[in-house]
């Protein structure tokens, strides 16, 4: 059974792997799981565009000893110049090569400054992503990243 993200009695301790070559992120990987990490989270948009095969993904994956691993492409280093479309495929690569559960950007397929869209197209195209995610059993979260702080009403 694959590890999930779901039901647990406490939060997990998730090591984030932010590295651009498979070697480096593999050395976090290990010196983390020394260091008691439960799951992982790895920022697929920091790995160099030539590291992003299925094979790739799966060999740093594996050095994940079967936790659980939480998977981001963001429109930022590497992908900074990729659409939302190229970053939801980044994602669904990695959910092929095992990864467990996909952040999906709340302002996917329609960017705003909070990371929160009310575009009912880009919203269709995020129930769409996220079906499809499921389908091929994988774990959804969705996030936005504020750059600035909000008022109390703005919230």
């Amino acid at each position: 059974m694959k590890a999930t993200f779901l039901n647990h009695e406490k939060p997990l301790l998730v090591a984030m792997v932010q590295e651009e070559t498979p070697d480096a992120a593999i050395a976090v990987i290990l010196n983390s799981l020394q260091d008691g990490a439960e799951a992982f989270g790895i920022q697929l948009c920091i790995l160099r565009p030539e590291y992003r095969t299925e094979a790739i993904l799966r060999r740093i994956f594996e050095a994940c000893h079967g936790k659980p691993i939480y998977i981001t492409s963001y429109r930022e280093h590497y992908n900074k110049d990729f659409t939302d479309d190229e970053c939801a495929e980044l994602l669904l690569l990695g959910l092929r090569a095992g990864a467990t559960i996909l952040d999906v950007m709340g302002d996917m397929f329609h960017p705003e400054p909070t990371q929160l869209t009310y575009s009912f197209e880009a919203v269709e195209k995020q129930k769409a992503l996220i079906a499809k995610i499921h389908e091929m059993g994988g774990e959804v979260l969705m996030s936005s990243h504020l750059t600035s702080r909000l008022t109390e009403d703005e919230v």
